[in-house]
């Protein structure tokens, strides 16, 4: 009996170019894990999954947000199809390299065992053809261990790879679930922005129609303004025409004034001479009592009552001019006082509509630069509607 532990020879193996017939039993791969590998190159090479994590801490654009977790949500959906497609081709790739090996090493250990049992029978004793068959046995049960030790080194390799892909799907899946927590919060925040906004313009709006209505309030006070302007200022000059007929009027009076002043002057003169005429008559007629009673100017005394008459009659006369002349003088100096108050006053009051007409253009031309400063606001704000 040989022993168990004793050294196995390697069987020579015969060129497989002299066999007629024989049956490819190379495996299509090399290894699980090579098959593996070449099923998640060929679903990974194409696009690597984007690093959302930075942009999704830095990135404040909701559409931006949305993008991406459109685009997550398409590679997570890519990402299950490559690996169910990868846990497929791995079932079918470890299925055929099984039972291809399996086939492999029962025909190629059939084969050896058949070569070397007819060439053994030849030339051993049949004791030793029973060692050599027990050999075999332990050579083909070694090689069996061999090769499952093997396939289960690359199952192991295979299960390592699946469950990195599957730390990959659980992180995808994390990621999926954070950017729709963080994508729910955005489109909140971006409600609640648009709400702020509708809110904001609405203010706006009111506040547009509100400035508008006093815009045009104040363009109606400025017109009213501009015709009481325009009033008074013919109001003014309807003053100064009667100014300046007032000035006119007096200066006739003063003229007539003059023209009594000198006649009263005249009818006092004619009263002295009259006065100093008869002075001298008396003392005529004194003298000539005295010194000739036969000398003596003798008149009537109807003459003497008429010269009387006409004496008190004269001095009538003067002191009723004077008095005529006083009371026209004190109603023109009355009427020229009263004149120069009056214009005085419309003076003023021209000074003042002046003042009130300079505040309601000024007031006029503020209300239509705001009116033009609203129009514009409107026109960058409401295009469509002013046009």
């Amino acid at each position: 009996m040989i022993r168990a532990d004793a050294p196995v020879m390697p069987l020579e193996t015969p060129p497989r170019s002299s066999e007629v017939g024989e049956i490819d039993t190379r495996p299509p791969f090399q290894s699980v894990r090579a098959a593996v590998s070449l099923f998640r190159q060929v679903s990974f090479s194409k696009q690597q999954p984007p690093s959302l994590s930075s942009s999704s801490q830095d990135s404040t654009d909701v559409p931006d947000k949305e993008t991406q977790l459109l685009l997550a949500e398409q590679e997570m959906n890519r990402v299950h199809l490559c690996l169910d497609s990868s846990v497929k081709a791995k079932a079918r790739a470890l299925s055929d390299l099984d039972s291809a090996q399996r086939k492999a090493a029962d025909l190629r250990d059939k084969l050896e065992t058949t070569k070397q049992l007819e060439d053994l029978r030849s030339d051993c004793d049949p004791e030793l053809r029973k060692e050599i068959d027990e050999l075999a046995e332990i050579s083909a049960e070694n090689q069996s261990l061999q090769r499952e030790i093997k396939l289960a080194r690359e199952l192991k390799e295979a299960k390592s790879a699946m469950q990195e892909i599957y730390d990959e799907e659980r992180s995808y899946k994390s990621l999926v679930i954070s950017l729709t927590v963080e994508l729910d919060g955005m489109q909140r925040e971006n409600r609640d922005l648009k709400e702020k906004e509708k809110d904001r313009e609405e203010v706006e709006e009111g506040e547009w129609v509100e400035e508008r209505l006093k815009v045009e309030e104040t363009m109606r006070v400025a017109e009213r303004t501009r015709q009481e302007a325009e009033e008074t200022r013919m109001h003014v000059d309807e003053l100064r025409r009667e100014a300046a007929a007032t000035h006119t009027v007096m200066g006739e009076a003063a003229k007539q004034l003059e023209i009594v002043r000198r006649a009263v002057k005249k009818a006092k003169t004619a009263e002295k001479r009259a006065v100093e005429d008869m002075t001298v008559l008396t003392e005529k007629k004194e003298s000539l009592t005295h010194d000739d009673p036969d000398k003596k100017i003798r008149i009537s005394l109807k003459e003497h009552e008429e010269l009387r008459g006409k004496h008190e009659e004269s001095e009538r006369m003067v002191q009723y001019k004077a008095e005529t002349v006083d009371a026209q003088l004190e109603e023109i100096n009355e009427s020229r006082v009263e004149g120069e108050s009056m214009l005085e006053e419309k003076m003023k009051e021209m000074e003042q509509v002046k003042e009130a007409t300079d505040t309601a253009l000024r007031s006029a031309e503020i209300a239509e630069e705001a009116h033009c400063i609203v129009d514009a606001e409107l026109r960058k704000w409401k295009p469509e509607e002013l046009q």
